[in-house]
């Protein structure tokens, strides 16, 4: 990190992952790129307020991420350790797909992402991230932009299909916050649609 003032971007290694840190006077941004590009931090600097959920323990020392180890959701929740996920080419339960098991929530979940910084200047910090899919011929490649003025983070995302024939993809987002951010007053405003609830059991 060349300066501690406005918009900066910091690469370093965590409990044995390379890191990218995000960061201005209101907000701080950590990505773990060597374990699917995880958002595992989402920190609100004034009120000192992470938004999202971690695991009790915190993350597992690498490469205990890194390693594929099946298909079922079993593996999804053993290195589960909170944060924001990309969920692609598939979300939800293992799926066959063409002739290959897709895992759960996909493949990109335990992926190494390469780096490209993009913009390092004090008014706004880029960085460019992208893996490709190891059983389905696809790239993904997302820009993550933070501005020195602003607590939002801006997300530029394209898919390229490797393959000569057209392929069909579900790409979603896996973000879990919790406390101290949520609580029972929180609310959602939607515009009007029609949707469902769940609540886990205690």
């Amino acid at each position: 990190m060349s300066r501690h003032f406005g918009a900066r971007i910091r690469d370093y290694v965590e409990r044995g992952f390379r890191t990218i840190a995000l960061e201005n006077a209101i907000t701080r941004i950590e990505v773990v790129v060597d374990k699917g590009a995880d958002i595992v931090s989402f920190l609100h600097k004034p009120s000192d307020t992470d938004v999202m959920w971690h695991r009790p323990g915190g993350d597992r020392l690498a490469p205990f991420g890194t390693i594929p180890r099946g298909v079922d959701e079993y593996v999804f929740v053993d290195g589960y350790t909170g944060g924001w996920q990309e969920c692609f080419p598939n979300g939800g339960q293992s799926v066959l797909y063409k002739g290959a098991q897709l895992p759960f929530h996909g493949e990109l979940l335990t992926a190494p992402f390469s780096v490209e910084i993009v913009a390092d200047e004090p008014n706004l910090v880029a960085v460019r991230l992208g893996a490709e899919t190891m059983r389905t011929p696809f790239r993904l490649e997302k820009t993550l932009t933070l501005r020195s003025d602003r607590s939002v983070l801006e997300i530029d995302e394209q898919v390229f299909n490797l393959a000569d024939e057209p392929m069909d993809v579900m790409w979603g987002h896996h973000p879990a916050f919790g406390p101290p951010f949520l609580d029972d007053s929180c609310r959602i405003d939607l515009p009007p649609c029609v949707g469902t609830t769940a609540r886990a059991e205690p």
